[in-house]
Parts: C-alpha cells; sequence; structure tokens
C-alpha cells in the first residue's frame, strides 16, 4: 500500500489530474 501512495506522490506533480485516470500509473512512471 505504501509503494501505490509512493507512486502517486510524482504523478500529480508531473501530469494533471485530467490526465492521471488516462493512462495507468505503470505508464505514468515508466
Amino acid at each position: 500500500m505504501r509503494r501505490a501512495e509512493r507512486r502517486a506522490v510524482p504523478k500529480p506533480a508531473r501530469i494533471p489530474a485530467g490526465d492521471r485516470p488516462m493512462y495507468p500509473s505503470d505508464e505514468g512512471l515508466s
């Protein structure tokens, strides 16, 4: 569960919330 939280941290900071649901966290991290 902690890994998912750490992944969501850089996601919203890099891309807008509207783009987040477009692709999975795996693609956003890659």
